[in-house]
């Protein structure tokens, strides 16, 4: 993280995944529920237990275990799909404009230059095309074929970790059901739709599970 603990009673959408920030790490915990109190804030936990901080969710995402990149790569297809990005701040402070050198790839769920004999890679395709300065080339109009944006908006190495893990033929992201939205709101940087209910492909049952809880006893609690 970036900001001090105290700058997430600012945030109006808090993502915790794969951990229990109530239990672990109660002190830095506390902003998040001051911005559930003061600001409005959803709260959105993804992990496969229901743990105390899931207890205090707006969204609780009980996905499979293993399936966190299956599942992140479809929030980013959904995102990019749905141009639900902050297209200023994604242009001037992420890589998504630098220039993928030729000859990369992903293809059958393995990058280019991997050597079955060793089980390594040969990384030198592993890069971003240089200038004569030496600096990544980069598009910033994001026209450029083999710009990080575009080759993610190709999603072919989504689309194989989401059939990885749910099989294949499944619509990677969020389903049909996920159409009913509670309105746009900020995510690090990304809008995010905030969802009463919705259903990913390939897991059984509602993903998105709505909580009720009094949080009038854990901020109480949480009070010296």
């Amino acid at each position: 993280m970036t900001n001090t603990w105290q700058d997430i009673k600012n945030a109006n959408v808090v993502l915790v995944m794969g951990g229990n920030a109530a239990e672990a790490h109660p002190c830095g915990f506390k902003w998040v529920i001051e911005a559930k109190i003061e600001n409005g804030a959803k709260l959105v936990v993804v992990d496969p237990r229901f743990t105390r901080t899931a207890s205090v969710a707006d969204l609780y995402v009980p996905i499979r275990p293993g399936t966190d990149i299956a599942f992140l790569s479809g929030v980013v297809r959904y995102l990019l799909e749905k141009s639900a990005i902050q297209h200023d701040y994604v242009r001037a402070y992420t890589n998504a404009g630098l220039i993928v050198k030729q000859g990369f790839g992903f293809e059958d769920g393995l990058f280019t230059g991997y050597k079955e004999d060793t089980r390594s890679y040969d990384k030198s395709s592993w890069d971003y095309e240089l200038d004569e300065q030496g600096y990544a080339k980069i598009d910033d109009t994001w026209q450029h074929p083999r710009c990080v944006m575009n080759l993610l908006r190709g999603g072919a190495h989504l689309r194989q970790a989401h059939d990885r893990a749910f099989g294949e033929g499944r619509v990677l992201g969020l389903g049909n059901q996920a159409r009913a939205r509670a309105g746009s709101r900020r995510l690090s940087g990304l809008h995010a739709q905030s969802h009463h209910r919705c259903v990913v492909p390939g897991l059984r049952g509602p993903v998105v599970q709505p909580c009720r809880c009094d949080l009038s006893a854990i901020r109480d609690a949480q009070r010296p």
